[in-house]
């Protein structure tokens, strides 16, 4: 089974782009956990590129 790829709302991309803490509330199903998956990964792939930076 292939996954439809994930096209987040303004709101959702906002959160997932934010910087530092980010409170959120919302009801079930509105993609909560699928939304702090994509923060998680733009962090990290955020602290690779920072740590494979030379300077």
């Amino acid at each position: 089974m292939i996954a439809k790829p994930f096209e987040p709302t303004d709101e959702q991309r906002w959160v997932i782009e934010q910087a530092g803490s980010a409170f959120i509330s919302a009801s079930p199903g509105a993609g909560t956990t699928r939304v702090m998956v994509e923060r998680a990964r733009s962090f990290l792939a955020a602290d690779r590129q920072a740590a494979a930076s030379p300077f």
